[in-house]
């Protein structure tokens, strides 16, 4: 997370870590490319890189929806929203229909 530019140490003996930023400037999506890469993969292969590994198309359109949709949560949240307990409303919103609780949404 250092090597991100979320996170800075400090040295002696009070110290330890501190966000390299306010943490209404760091997205939850930041710190997860931070620890773990792109946000959506397959194979370990980013979306535009399944073309090249020859997946078929509608497959890898998929994936960059999800991406997208990945992208559209997570880059509008920041640790100050978690920290502070709330969420923009149009993500807040997306909690509202039953099913997106559900663990296997209904057929449709």
């Amino acid at each position: 997370m250092r090597n991100a530019g979320l996170l800075r140490s400090h040295r002696g003996g009070g110290g330890g870590w501190s966000l390299a930023k306010p943490a209404d400037q760091i997205a939850v999506a930041d710190v997860i490319r931070a620890l773990d890469g792109p946000l959506a993969s397959v194979r370990g292969l980013r979306p535009d890189e399944l073309v090249a590994d020859g997946a078929d198309p509608t497959i890898t359109q998929m994936w960059v929806a999800v991406r997208a949709a990945l992208r559209g949560v997570l880059e509008h949240v920041t640790v100050a929203d978690l920290a502070n307990g709330t969420l923009a409303p149009h993500i807040a919103a997306m909690t509202d229909d039953p099913d997106a609780w559900a663990v296997h949404r209904p057929a449709r």
